[in-house]
């Protein structure tokens, strides 16, 4: 198991960045930090608004359904 920490620039207070620094995340004596990633927000190109949804047929029959359950009960 971990932990993932997701914090936004705006989220972080602005007291204290010049003096002492900013605490994002307390870790116990048996936790380490292993990774950091930034993640750039998307541009207004890349978000797709008022997508249009397609159905898909479902293509699969309740024959071949009640087929694939018996052979796995054998």
């Amino acid at each position: 198991g971990g932990t993932l920490v997701r914090t936004r620039v705006a989220e972080v207070s602005r007291v204290g960045r010049n003096t002492q620094g900013v605490t994002l995340i307390r870790t116990t004596e048996d936790e380490k930090v292993v990774g950091l990633q930034r993640i750039d927000e998307p541009d207004e190109d890349d978000i797709i608004e008022d997508a249009e949804i397609t159905e898909v047929e479902n293509t699969e029959t309740p024959a071949a359904d009640s087929e694939q359950g018996d052979s796995s009960e054998e």
